[in-house]
């Protein structure tokens, strides 16, 4: 079904103040002429006498979003599928990751089967796009890479991917530069990393040779700097990872994934921050609940574009995890005390990586007129309460075809 009316939906095309009275006064019933994979136009009651020859799929007054992306996971990792088997103690980072791949190995479950079953459960919590680092190191090779490549081939009609060649152990520490510039040239579109200072050992040399692959590759970076690079180790990598976007001109292409070091700038913050936004580097978090998390909403404050990922789901680093990116986004809500109306709207690009349109008289959520048909249809009487309350995903549309 290429060309179909999406009838009796909820969508949200005001914001909260003191002239309106009722949630319901924010919202309105809405018809979407979907074609070509597109959302083409919003159409009153009236307007569908004039396509009463289209099929049609009745949203049953299910409130309208655009479907949520997963900026931050690990398909190769999960143990999902596979009986309980108890987290192991290691006593750093480097003995983890040294156990992981024979815990993995030693699964009742291949690579494609458990990420298979990650990739279920994210569609079902209404995800249709996904970041994945997959290891590629001297230890395992490309073999994650070409297992992880044979379980999504499956979701082609159903998500968008897009494959992290992450070093793991340490590009340097495994000396694995050659095996992820192999992964870069067999299907990998971005290069990962991380913590240069504390597991590389380097932090010029780490950087370096990352941003090298990725200029060689002409492909985008999200490096991990964890919570083992912290103070002056955390300020040294920024610095540098600073220079080397704007000397390979590498603007709008570079991620940092967790960054707790971004609460230790102190009075150099505003400085950062802003060569940051002008720079276009992007944070994304997995908002943990223990420890330290980066100062998400300052950051936000100067328009460094900052996105969500569950991260660990049921993994040899967790036994926790359950795939539901917009538990997260309200677990971000807790955290940072977020709880009036128009501030949880403000909340929903996290999850969608849509800009909000807040002068939009049909849609306020970013799910504009020419966008790729990926929307998902909620329980929810707006986006506040989608946010903050518990809220079920209905259905979920990618590219116009309804995958759950």
């Amino acid at each position: 079904m290429t060309t179909f009316i999406l009838k009796n939906v909820k969508t949200e095309n005001s914001i909260w103040d003191d002239s309106i009275s009722y949630v319901s006064d924010l919202t309105k019933v809405n018809n979407v002429l979907i074609q070509d994979s597109k959302i083409v136009k919003y159409l009153s009651n009236a307007e569908l006498l004039k396509y009463n020859n289209l099929p049609t799929i009745d949203g049953e007054n299910l409130l309208l979003l655009p479907s949520f992306r997963e900026m931050h996971c690990h398909l190769d990792k999960s143990k999902l599928g596979t009986p309980w088997t108890p987290i192991s103690k290691a006593d750093s980072i480097i003995e983890r990751f040294e156990n992981e791949p024979g815990e993995l190995n030693d699964l009742t479950l291949s690579l494609q089967e458990r990420a298979s079953n990650l990739i279920d459960l994210e569609l079902d919590n209404g995800v249709n796009h996904f970041r994945t680092h997959i290891d590629v190191h001297s230890r395992v090779g490309l073999d994650y890479l070409y297992q992880t490549q044979v379980a999504i081939n499956d979701y082609q009609n159903k998500a968008s991917f897009d494959v992290v060649a992450f070093p793991q152990h340490g590009l340097l520490r495994s000396d694995s530069i050659s095996v992820v510039d192999e992964a870069l040239s067999n299907g990998a579109n971005l290069i990962g990393g991380v913590d240069p200072s504390s597991v590389d050992k380097d932090i010029k040399k780490s950087l370096y040779e990352t941003f090298n692959l990725a200029v060689k590759h002409d492909v985008d970076i999200d490096i991990h700097i964890h919570i083992h690079d912290r103070g002056q180790q955390f300020i040294d990598t920024l610095k540098y990872l600073i220079q080397l976007t704007e000397e390979s001109n590498w603007q709008n292409r570079v991620t940092i994934s967790h960054g707790f070091g971004l609460n230790d700038l102190g009075n150099q913050s505003d400085v950062f921050f802003h060569q940051m936004n002008k720079n276009k580097i992007q944070v994304i978090s997995s908002v943990p609940i223990s420890g330290e998390i980066p100062p998400l909403e300052q950051i936000r404050q100067y328009q460094i574009s900052t996105a969500l990922g569950c991260d660990n789901i049921y993994d040899s680093w967790s036994p926790y995890g359950d795939a539901n990116i917009k538990g997260k986004l309200a677990r971000y809500g807790e955290i940072f005390n977020i709880k009036y109306h128009n501030d949880l709207i403000n909340l929903l690009p996290l999850i969608t990586g849509k800009s909000l349109n807040l002068t939009d008289n049909d849609n306020i959520s970013g799910l504009n007129i020419g966008d790729d048909a990926n929307f998902v249809l909620i329980e929810a009487d707006c986006i506040a309460e989608f946010i903050a309350r518990p809220s079920k995903v209905v259905r979920n549309f990618y590219r116009g075809k309804q995958i759950i």
